[in-house]
């Protein structure tokens, strides 16, 4: 029963260790495509503010040309307005900019906190195949399967261990 036992504990320990390995692997690919869903959140973000930028200045150089055609000086209001549309057209710009910032940062965040989860499962798992490893020495010892023990208690039944009531 002594090496029964042994080699039931170390498969025991060594499929909790993989699983915790399973485990962080899968983490880490997780991170990893976050990472890649970061960086491709920033590039639009920069698309996209490119394009507002040149829709803006688009949008004056047209306002500028019609008050041109008009006879319309570009002195006074005209030019006001101009800058106007060029101030707010900056605002969009900076606020697209600001939002793919925030959501690249959200989904770095999202994969060290799944990288630092693939972490804890490994050595969750590695602690608790130390611990069962250890439980079952323990176990071993008190019943003698070690050396330890006293013949008689060899033949005691599982469910009446020494120190147990006898119920499971």
């Amino acid at each position: 029963m002594g090496p029964t036992l042994a080699i039931v504990s170390a498969v025991s320990a060594v499929a909790g260790a993989v699983g915790g390995m399973q485990k962080m692997r899968a983490a880490n690919q997780e991170a990893m495509f976050q990472e890649q869903q970061a960086g491709i959140a920033a590039q639009e973000a920069q698309k996209s503010a490119l394009q507002k930028a040149q829709e803006v200045e688009a949008f004056a150089q047209e306002q500028t040309m019609r008050y041109a055609k008009s006879g319309v000086t570009l002195a006074g209001s005209p030019a006001l307005v101009i800058a106007a549309t060029r101030r707010k057209g900056a605002e969009e710009v900076t606020a697209l900019e600001r939002q793919g910032a925030m959501q690249k940062s959200l989904l770095e965040n999202r994969a060290w906190q799944t990288r630092a989860s693939g972490r804890s499962a490994l050595l969750g798992s590695l602690a608790g195949s130390a611990t069962s490893v250890m439980s079952n020495y323990a176990l071993g010892k008190k019943i003698g399967l070690y050396g330890n023990g006293t013949a008689a208690s060899v033949a005691v039944s599982p469910l009446q261990l020494p120190g147990s009531s006898g119920y499971a």
